[in-house]
């Protein structure tokens, strides 16, 4: 799975030592306490959550039949300002019905779904206090 960015950044690859809002690839570069979250930057392992996308189709169920013309999505975590940049991930296969992110920076509130070849617009939600968000997508 790819993973996608909205706005390139230019950063130094981080370190061993890197601290919070540095580049990472992996928790291990985050020093102090701090993860790698899902937008590849180091954050305090109190400021991500654990994440649950689900969707269905028109009111259906995610299934092959239903998702026959959508078979892949492009998923993107937006922030609730604007100081810290969208990120997603594609393809998702659409036929899943959901998706876990298990690190998503707490700045990240509302969910976007996207057709994965004609980038059409599909449905957006909001992330609830359960760290939950469901998407009815209309193809």
């Amino acid at each position: 799975m790819r993973a996608l960015a909205l706005v390139v950044l230019l950063a130094a690859c981080g370190s061993s030592s890197s601290t919070q809002g540095e580049p990472c690839t992996q928790d291990g570069e985050c020093g102090g306490g701090n993860v790698c979250a899902a937008n590849d930057f180091c954050d305090s392992s109190g400021d991500v959550r654990s994440v649950r996308i689900e969707w269905t189709i028109a009111g259906a169920p995610a299934s092959a039949t239903t998702c026959s013309a959508i078979p892949n999505l492009d998923l993107y975590f937006l922030p609730a300002d604007n100081s810290q940049v969208s990120f997603g991930y594609a393809p998702v296969p659409c036929a899943e019905g959901v998706f876990t992110e298990l690190k998503l920076p707490n700045i990240y509130t509302e969910v976007q779904l996207l057709d994965d070849v004609t980038q059409d617009f599909l449905g957006e939600g909001t992330i609830d206090s359960t760290s939950t968000v469901s998407v009815d997508l209309t193809p």
